[in-house]
């Protein structure tokens, strides 16, 4: 028998945490041209993400279940976290252009984590 992962609020709150982290920890260029106002290293960051990318929940993880591989669960959350970027903007009445030109011209390399930058590695 498969569960759902949406019947897994563990699995779920798994991937919608580390999500949110990546967000708030990981890259801190998507938040810095949609919520700079945000203090990054707080849980407010965190429950920010979660709230607006609820959407995505449904669209994105509802096909998982306990018996997922690693492949399928790595690219449901990638996809989920995508979603997430696109709710962001949505909740924010940021045009996609506008956080475009944004991010293109503010990134800063020292705002990515140090495990992500495959550049310093």
């Amino acid at each position: 028998m498969t569960v759902p992962l949406a019947a897994t609020a563990v699995e779920v709150d798994v991937v919608t945490e580390k999500s949110a982290s990546y967000f708030c920890q990981g890259n801190k260029n998507f938040l810095a041209c949609i919520k700079p106002e945000i203090d990054f290293e707080s849980r407010q960051c965190i429950d920010y993400v979660v709230e607006n990318s609820k959407p995505c929940v449904g669209s994105e993880l509802s096909q998982l279940s306990s018996n997922s591989s690693s492949s399928e669960i790595e690219k449901a959350a990638t996809l989920y976290t995508q979603c997430s970027m696109l709710e962001l903007l949505k909740a924010e009445n940021i045009e996609y252009a506008q956080f475009q030109d944004c991010f293109d011209s503010k990134y800063d390399e020292s705002q990515v984590h140090p495990k992500l930058n495959k550049r310093k590695q």
